[in-house]
């Protein structure tokens, strides 16, 4: 019994492990080309909205690429990227002009909360990131489910970056494409 733990254990780490590295991966290789369609269309409504100072909601469901975009968004406007609301309070000082924050609260007291963090830190332009829309009177840029255009899209950025899944699949969503990949054995090059 203590084998299969160790066993289990092993599998979840390498699993894990396997992930952050994908992850780090495709963060650091963001950028506009590697948009699918729908994430092209709100990167394009993100641009026209942001021409503007002001907060904005991207808001979708899990797995849509909302987090992807955020950091394509992040090296466009050279904005600061804070994967939680909470990193934001503690990156003191900030000199960016303009932030996004993924897994923002959907909470009314909780997003008035980081609104006057953002109002007292002078920044000027705001994405908050979250899985249902914020209903404040900003603009909200909604992101639907890939498609199976946007899934394959993915794929072909995963195998740029070396990562080759042996079952694609081609409904779901992006997450269930990460662990089509990540669930194989790491590609040999």
């Amino acid at each position: 019994m203590q084998d299969e733990t160790q066993q289990s254990l092993e599998w979840v780490c390498s699993i894990v492990s396997r992930l952050l590295e994908l992850i780090n991966s495709i963060k650091g290789q963001a950028n506009e080309r590697m948009l699918t369609s729908s994430q092209r269309t709100a990167f394009a409504d993100l641009i026209n909205s942001w021409r503007y100072p002001g907060t904005l909601n991207l808001t979708g469901p899990t797995g849509c690429g909302k987090t992807f975009l955020g950091w394509i968004v992040a090296r466009h406007f050279q904005a600061s990227f804070y994967a939680v609301p909470g990193l934001l309070r503690q990156d003191l000082p900030l000199y960016s002009p303009a932030v996004i924050i993924d897994n923002s609260p959907t909470e009314e007291k909780e997003v008035r909360r980081i609104l006057s963090e953002i109002q007292l830190r002078q920044i000027k332009k705001t994405v908050l990131i979250t899985s249902k829309p914020i209903r404040l009177g900003f603009p909200i840029i909604e992101l639907g489910n890939p498609t199976t255009e946007d899934i394959q899209q993915f794929y072909n950025n995963l195998r740029i970056l070396q990562h080759f899944p042996t079952q694609p699949i081609s409904t779901g969503n992006l997450w269930q494409v990460i662990y089509s990949v990540i669930k194989e054995p790491p590609h040999e090059s």
